[in-house]
């Protein structure tokens, strides 16, 4: 008889407002809602607070390794989907499959809240290891002169393709 290991299966959880564990830097506020340790995997969950004016590196980049979800809270962001602009306001929702190349920004003066899902779990830890690096350049949070080496470094730990990058890889290796 063959002892095969069960999977585990995720316990049920209950979260109430504000409860989770978070991390801040400046303006930037995440509270990790539900974690891929929690969920056994299947998802992140994470209510951002996005500072005011805020941009994500000034490179579009894909996910490889999970989907994502946003469900604005609060404000109005702006998204680059591959070549394509779109405005979300608050009660928007937005799924973007990987694969898919995209920049963000906060236009306003005033934080943006967000609810974010990527699934399959994991990608979460990325965000406490932007936060540290980040941390080490307090005067220059957002200064990507400053950040962007740490940050697209962190961006191929987690499966994250440079746009120019990847396209020419696919040029070069279609299959």
């Amino acid at each position: 008889m063959l002892n095969r290991k069960q999977p585990t299966r995720p316990q049920t959880a209950i979260r109430q407002a504000q409860e989770g564990d978070k991390i801040s830097l400046g303006a930037e506020e995440l509270r990790y809602v539900f974690t891929s340790q929690e969920t056994n995997g299947a998802f992140d969950l994470i209510e951002r607070v996005v500072s005011p004016n805020f941009e994500s590196p000034p490179v579009a980049n894909g996910h490889t390794k999970e989907d994502f979800l946003y469900y604005l809270l609060e404000g109005r962001l702006i998204f680059r989907l591959d070549s394509e602009e779109v405005e979300l306001k608050t009660g928007a929702s937005l799924f973007v499959p990987r694969g898919v190349f995209f920049r963000w920004w906060n236009p306003d003066p005033i934080a943006a809240r967000v609810l974010a899902l990527y699934t399959p779990g994991g990608f979460g830890e990325y965000f406490r290891e932007v936060i540290s690096h980040a941390a080490k350049r307090t005067d220059k949070v957002h200064d990507y002169g400053a950040t962007l080496t740490a940050v697209m470094a962190l961006h191929a730990k987690y499966g994250m393709k440079e746009e120019s990058k990847w396209r020419d890889r696919l040029r070069n290796d279609p299959a």
